[in-house]
């Protein structure tokens, strides 16, 4: 049969999906066969992001897939297998070290990694919660730092409520003023919450 020029671009065409156009030649993969994302805006561009806590993110006929947490591109490993506390340590890039402690999840890394607790209380910015102060170890982070632990605010889709840490400048060792800093306001603001709620 005779090789025709327009049936065959119709063909890859129909299949194609991400092209990236260069100078000498035009690459182009197939369609993902999977995408999983998580809505984090109302609707129109950003309002999505790659997740998948399960699998890949992204998945394709022959297999391959990209891994993603919460926005985050990650090795495979870490979604299909979990790393523990130590894995944790000794992954270089911090973003990936982030997210690993967040799929292990906080309370847990905190205690095998015995993290030092600098200072505990009641959240003022939010009643029925509290807040933990701990010390990172140097390797965790790219400079030192310290962990403020904490729980979201507001509920997830399905109800829940998220704990998880941030990172707060090394000499700020009171959790209150540690939340207060990650809000930019002072800690007297802060607390004022408290009369307010």
């Amino acid at each position: 049969e005779v090789w025709v020029r327009g049936r065959a671009y119709d063909a890859t065409l129909e299949s194609a999906g991400l092209w990236w156009p260069n100078r000498d030649f035009v690459m182009v993969c197939e369609r993902p066969t999977e995408i999983h994302r998580e809505q984090i805006a109302p609707r129109g561009w950003g309002s999505h992001r790659l997740h998948n806590a399960q699998g890949p993110a992204v998945g394709f006929s022959d297999g391959t897939g990209v891994f993603s947490w919460h926005g985050t591109t990650v090795p495979a490993d870490l979604i299909e297998e979990g790393w523990d506390t130590a894995r944790i340590l000794r992954e270089k890039n911090t973003e990936v070290r982030r997210c690993a402690i967040e799929r292990l999840g906080w309370d847990q890394f905190i205690v095998d990694a015995q993290l030092e607790s600098i200072d505990e209380a009641d959240d003022p910015g939010n009643p029925g919660q509290r807040l933990g102060l701990f010390r990172v170890p140097a390797q965790v982070y790219d400079q030192p730092v310290n962990v403020l632990l904490v729980t979201n605010a507001s509920p997830e889709r399905d109800g829940t409520r998220r704990r998880f840490g941030l990172t707060v400048p090394a000499e700020v060792t009171d959790a209150v003023a540690a939340a207060a800093w990650s809000f930019d306001v002072s800690k007297s603001d802060y607390l004022a919450l408290e009369r307010a709620t």
